[in-house]
């Protein structure tokens, strides 16, 4: 339990490496994310620090040729560090935040099945 709890907290929210395309927009939903759940766990600035600090910590960024060029040995060893960070995050939090992270994660599990069931828009015709 606490092993999807901890695995959700940053695939979701915080998560310490961002492999996107577009680097700089995957940094701005994040700082976006950061916030809305700094609201809604009522994290402290002290917790906040930690958190910050620990992300910084394990922070790497990647192209998608980047990603695309990591062998298999790179990509464990890239998942072993999230999995690390998490447990250190997870550290910083009071179990009533963890209880209501484990909360907030179920909704958005629930939010992206539907999503992922709901079929895509067809184009606009021009």
């Amino acid at each position: 339990m606490k092993k999807y709890l901890a695995s959700g907290l940053f695939i979701l929210v915080i998560g310490s490496v961002s492999i996107a395309q577009k680097p700089m927009k995957t940094k701005m939903i994040q700082a976006e994310k950061v916030e809305a759940y700094k609201a809604e766990l009522n994290l402290s600035e002290d917790q906040m620090k930690q958190i910050r600090a620990i992300r910084s910590e394990y922070k790497t960024e990647y192209t998608s040729e980047e990603r695309a060029r990591l062998t298999p040995e790179e990509r464990e060893n890239i998942k072993a560090g999230k999995a690390e960070e998490r447990q250190k995050i997870q550290a910083v939090l009071t179990q009533e935040q963890k209880a209501k992270m484990q909360e907030l994660r179920q909704e958005e599990r629930q939010k992206r099945a539907t999503n992922r069931q709901q079929p895509s828009p067809a184009p606009a015709a021009h």
